[in-house]
């Protein structure tokens, strides 16, 4: 199918109605916290990345050939279909170039230049979920599609190992870092610092299963209040205000009493092992 049949195939659907996906406490998350609304997405294309479920949403369209005398409508469609997975896998190439793993560094520069690496990551993703399937009285076709970030930038980096406490009082029950009016944008693998750069969170703090299930090593929102009940974070959670953010290296910082709150000798932090974080941004 060429490109520009897709595009038509994407007017005529808006057209009727952009087809909505399954309310938000239905949709799967692939962090390692669940949040019910306030998701921060970045749209690429004609797909997105949802941060806040850690994953990328694309979708595809197609349409048949002209029908011929006697082509049954199934026929028509089984081909729209075909056609709507494969428009639906050169939006997703689209969308995982532009995902950003560290910083700065996105997916295209560590996964797509080294062939090796590509070719895995084209296998992952071509292994994509159909969420919905949309049919149109012409025999084309729209679906929406989901792939896991975790398919796209797991195994991208290897972090440096960072201990975490787990001894003494269960104070809280997840993180939440507050780097509103920073335009920190989001990254699969961000880092939280001091004001003398130590490393307070970063992926190498999270153990090595939960880190590639997720793909990310926090989740992020645009709203506080939803932060804050974020399922996995919700109870207790430390709640950080950032000082400063580095969009190049995926860095926010902290400082002060917010840096001393999670460094304590006496608290358990197993929540970062579990990457049980979230940020908030703008």
């Amino acid at each position: 199918m060429r490109r520009t049949l897709g595009a038509m195939a994407l007017f005529a659907v808006v057209g009727a109605g952009t087809p909505a996906l399954a309310a938000d406490s239905d949709q799967e998350s692939h962090c390692a916290v669940k949040v019910k609304s306030g998701m921060k997405t970045e749209q690429i294309g004609n797909g997105k990345i949802d941060y806040s479920r850690c994953v990328i949403v694309v979708y595809g369209n197609g349409a048949p050939p002209a029908l011929g005398p006697g082509m049954p409508t199934g026929r028509a469609r089984l081909m729209a279909e075909r056609a709507a997975k494969m428009d639906a896998l050169r939006n997703i190439l689209e969308v995982v170039r532009g995902v950003r793993v560290q910083g700065e560094s996105t997916a295209d520069e560590l996964a797509f230049q080294n062939p090796t690496v590509r070719s895995k990551v084209q296998g992952r993703i071509r292994q994509f979920k159909t969420v919905e399937t949309k049919y149109f009285d012409d025999a084309s076709v729209q679906i929406t599609v989901e792939v896991p970030l975790s398919k796209v930038t797991g195994g991208l980096v290897e972090p440096k190992k960072h201990a975490v406490n787990t001894k003494g009082r269960k104070a809280y029950t997840g993180l939440v870092v507050d780097a509103r009016g920073q335009k920190f944008r989001p990254t699969a693998y961000m880092s939280l610092k001091d004001a003398k750069g130590s490393v307070l969170y970063s992926p190498g703090h999270v153990d090595e299963a939960v880190l590639l299930a997720a793909g990310m090593n926090a989740a992020y929102v645009r709203d506080l209040k939803e932060a804050k009940s974020a399922e996995g974070v919700a109870g207790a959670p430390l709640v950080l205000k950032v000082a400063s953010a580095d969009n190049k290296a995926g860095v926010l910082t902290v400082a002060g009493q917010d840096a001393d709150n999670l460094r304590q000798n006496d608290i358990d932090y197993s929540f970062l092992k579990q990457a049980r974080v979230v940020v908030v941004i703008d």
